[in-house]
């Protein structure tokens, strides 16, 4: 556990740096100087800047990312299935999907009730995540990619028909989503997300002994004690909260669930307790860097940090599956 603190407290200053970076970059951008300016108010302008849209953007990012990350390490432990992710299950599109279904055919609720539309999200999420449980109870883990694959693919067609029918806002609601787009961060976003995030990392955390024995299968899981469907059904149930919070707010990110708790276990091994901070310290590095890298590479035009995620993601996914059939 001293190592695996030791590399937590690295990749906190690692995202701090970042996250500094992530601060000045963009039109305009920012030197030291005006850096240090708009932090303390002396220039009005760059401060408005800072404080209303680069900040936000910065938080939202490592928020979604950690999000996400979390999301992919529960989903791993719960189908014990190294592949599982939430963009591959389709569960980020179920989320989306609810979220339109909410805002095309309840529009009027929608604008009345509070959390409305993240409640529509979870609620197509779990959706899709109740069927990938089906499908993985009765005809196996890896059957459950093929049905993630299907649900995405159809589900994403859904979700351009139903903003084609509705508000442009719609249309660029899902072209946002599909692509995982940071532009729309604000203050509100943030105020949702966190807590929601927060919360469900904490509930995560106190279930790590458990996903442990999990790990080791049913049966062994059982003569520790362990309830087996309850320690599943949760790890699932907040894998699909966080998928379906960040998919409602605007931001879901293909393949970073994939690649962060892989990368979080080469770091602090496989033991729950170290793995999943491990994994939301790395998810939201990684999907700020990417953030940073498509504003610094296209300031006029940023490219969506989602489009260099799943450029790195795509290759590692295709490696980690050949090296399954190869030990299987």
């Amino acid at each position: 556990m001293k190592r695996a603190a030791l590399l937590i407290a690295l990749g906190l200053a690692a995202l701090a740096l970042t996250a500094l970076v992530g601060l000045a970059a963009g039109t305009p951008t920012l030197g030291a100087a005006e850096l240090g300016e708009a932090l303390t108010g002396d220039d009005p302008r760059l401060a408005r800047l800072l404080w209303d849209h680069r900040i936000p953007r910065v938080a939202y990012t490592v928020t979604v990312g950690a999000a996400m990350a979390l999301a992919g390490a529960l989903l791993q432990a719960g189908f014990r299935n190294p592949l599982a992710e939430p963009g591959l299950l389709g569960v980020p599109a179920g989320g989306a999907t609810g979220a339109l279904v909410g805002l095309v055919f309840f529009a009027p609720l929608a604008g009345v009730v509070p959390l409305f539309v993240p409640l529509c999200a979870f609620a197509g999420a779990a959706v899709v995540t109740a069927l990938a449980d089906v499908v993985a109870r009765r005809a196996g883990p890896r059957d459950v990619l093929v049905l993630g694959a299907v649900l995405a693919t159809s589900l994403t067609a859904l979700d351009l028909t139903l903003a084609t029918v509705g508000p442009r806002r719609h249309y660029d609601l899902v072209y946002g989503w599909m692509a995982g787009s940071m532009s729309f961060a604000s203050w509100p976003h943030l105020a949702i997300l966190a807590p929601v995030a927060g919360v469900l990392g904490a509930l995560a955390q106190t279930r790590a002994a458990s996903l442990d024995a999990l790990a080791l299968g049913d049966e062994a899981a059982q003569s520790l004690g362990v309830r087996v469907t309850v320690t599943r059904r949760a790890a699932l149930a907040l894998a699909c909260g966080l998928a379906a919070t960040c998919v409602a707010v605007g931001g879901s990110v293909l393949f970073l669930g994939l690649i962060a708790p892989h990368a979080a276990r080469r770091l602090v091994g496989p033991r729950h307790r170290a793995l999943l901070p491990a994994s939301a310290l790395v998810g939201g590095w990684v999907l700020l860097v990417a953030d940073v890298a498509g504003r610094l590479m296209s300031p006029a035009a940023p490219l969506p940090a989602g489009v260099l995620v799943a450029v790195i993601g795509g290759p590692l996914f295709l490696a980690l599956l050949t090296r399954a059939h190869r030990v299987g």
